[in-house]
């Protein structure tokens, strides 16, 4: 399958040999997604908006995008670290949903949440940050540009 940019230079996508991707190459298959669908900041909704004064998530949906398009390549998280000033995605690995809390497994760690409080564990150092559950009508500006530029 080919894909197009604005620009016209095809990049290939898929796995047309069928091996076993590497996380490097599905990383990079996410990118060239976000790459090639990317144009305008409007072809996206934000669906969830966790924030503390030291970090942010986000989980992101792409719309307008062909039927064709993968799952993994339509919905996204993204984590901003507000001491680095770093925004970089995170991949979902797994979710779990009881009811009253949802959880969800990153490669960088785990979020437990309800309709009140959040908290992440980062995988590497266990540090624990509670997060607001924000309204995202309420979403930054200066994180909206951070997101044009990781796109």
């Amino acid at each position: 399958m080919h894909s197009h940019s604005k620009f016209g230079q095809g990049i290939r996508l898929g796995n047309p040999t069928n091996h076993t991707l590497s996380k490097y190459e599905i990383h990079y298959q996410r990118i060239s997604y976000l790459f090639i669908f990317g144009d305008m900041l409007s072809d996206f909704k934000i669906l969830r908006f966790f924030d503390s004064p030291s970090l942010a998530i986000v989980e992101l949906k792409r719309i307008g995008l062909p039927d064709s398009t993968p799952g993994s390549a339509i919905q996204y998280w993204l984590m901003l670290d507000k001491h680095q000033d770093k925004l970089s995605l995170i991949d979902l690995r797994s979710i779990d949903s009881s009811g009253e809390v949802e959880e969800r497994f990153f490669d960088r760690g785990f979020l437990k949440y309800n309709t009140t409080e959040a908290t992440f564990i980062e995988k590497f150092n266990s540090a624990q940050h509670r997060l607001e559950i924000r309204n995202t009508s309420d979403f930054p500006t200066k994180m909206l540009s951070k997101i044009r530029e990781l796109i």
